[in-house]
């Protein structure tokens, strides 16, 4: 790479280490939360998974870089097309990349989301603790009676238990997420991840095989994994039927791969003369009337 293009991939990276840089502050919190209202109930030790999402990233560079491949940019090569030996966003990267911040972010804002409900509602029966106890000693006496005629918890202690069970399970829930993002390897990931970012971004299916052709296959093929090409393509016809289903009207078609290839979103240069010919054809017809 010259300098210019060294500054465009150093951008990228220092995107990815802001994004890495908040999930792991996020973790920081979380755990910092936990033992600070939970620590004496039950063992609130977990992993910071947004470490682990750094390490697992340094990874993923480096195997890309072994084969030649930056994890962050791809050049183009289009040849007449003005963007032609260009210095983009590597698509497969990318992909990846959104993949991994979902493994971190959905585990945390789960747990976080619990641990911050079940901290609000302690808080607040240990209001209404204090203010009973500013209660009328005679008023005092009856309540505690009525409440042991008719309780309206038959064992707090066992609700109790229940409620830490349950803080316990969203603790595992978040450590099998982390566990998970450690054994992340790029072959049994890598087209689950591409899939997943081409239906996030509800490419129009007439445009998929392209972008495939030129920003997804040659970096399958660098990277050896050639051979889960048509398994990527299976799978994208599989999620554009349920698509289909949901928005017959935006997804009237399926992705063709065996046709010949159409203008991809990148294709602005054969998208505009199309356009051309098109306004050329109607002025014709207007000029004839």
């Amino acid at each position: 790479m010259n300098n210019q293009e060294l500054q465009i991939d150093t951008q990228f990276k220092d995107l990815k280490n802001t994004i890495v840089e908040k999930i792991i502050d996020l973790g920081n919190d979380l755990r910092q939360m936990l033992s600070e209202n939970f620590g004496d109930y039950t063992d609130v030790d977990i992993p910071n998974i947004g470490i682990t999402l750094n390490n697992k990233i340094f990874e993923l560079q480096h195997a890309f870089e072994e084969k030649g491949l930056s994890f962050y940019t791809s050049r183009v090569n289009k040849e007449g097309a003005y963007y032609d030996n260009m210095l983009l966003s590597s698509f497969v990267g990318e992909a990846i990349r959104t993949g991994l911040y979902d493994m971190c972010f959905n585990p945390i804002n789960d747990l976080s989301k619990f641990a911050h409900q079940l901290n609000t509602e302690l808080s607040t029966k240990n209001k209404a603790l204090t203010a009973s106890k500013k209660e009328n000693p005679i008023t005092a006496y009856f309540s505690r009676l009525w409440n042991s005629l008719f309780p309206s918890n038959r064992n707090s202690q066992e609700n109790g238990s229940d409620i830490i069970n349950e803080l316990n399970s969203h603790i595992e829930q978040y450590k099998e997420s982390n566990t998970k993002l450690e054994k992340y390897n790029l072959k049994d990931n890598i087209v689950d991840n591409v899939v997943q970012y081409i239906i996030s971004k509800e490419y129009d299916p007439s445009v998929v095989p392209g972008l495939i052709k030129e920003n997804v296959i040659p970096d399958f093929e660098k990277l050896g994994f050639a051979d889960l090409i048509p398994k990527l393509k299976e799978k994208l016809i599989e999620e554009y039927k349920v698509l289909s289903e949901k928005n017959p009207i935006k997804f009237y078609a399926l992705p063709d791969f065996d046709k010949k290839e159409e203008p991809t979103s990148h294709s602005l240069d054969e998208l505009h003369d199309e356009a051309q010919e098109l306004i050329s054809k109607y002025s014709d017809n207007d000029s004839r009337e």
